[in-house]
């Protein structure tokens, strides 16, 4: 069984519900119909965020320091559409010809190319 939590703002700044995702509870499910991990509402006029990058790209804003950010904004999604594009490799009937090839290649040369690669294979001497 996997938990998650929930933080929900009350009398107290937040409060913690444990919640086990393979029994998500409804009163969840009407707040993150897809009973998405982590979840997250900063304001009373704000919607619910389920995405947990988009989530510390909040906190960055409203609360700089300390900084949650070990990357660089501009490297941060770097490799992030390797997967996607692994997989859509994998279900094509023809790789060559829908361009799913293409996209996992240039996926995969700019992650190759990035200067933090090449910083971290120097470092570990590769």
């Amino acid at each position: 069984m996997s938990k998650g939590s929930c933080h929900l703002r009350g009398e107290d700044p937040y409060k913690t519900h444990l919640i086990n995702t393979s029994l998500i509870p409804h009163w969840f499910l009407a707040i993150s119909p897809e009973g998405k991990f982590p979840l997250v509402k900063f304001d009373d006029d704000e919607n619910w965020v389920a995405d947990s990058d988009v989530i510390v790209g909040i906190i960055e804003e409203k609360y700089p320091e300390p900084s949650l950010v070990m990357v660089p904004p501009e490297f941060a999604s770097l490799g992030s559409n390797i997967i996607g594009g692994f997989i859509m490799f994998l279900k094509s009937k023809d790789h060559a010809n829908d361009g799913t090839e293409k996209v996992l290649l240039d996926e995969l040369e700019a992650l190759d190319n990035s200067w933090l690669v090449k910083l971290s294979r120097r470092r570990i001497g590769t």
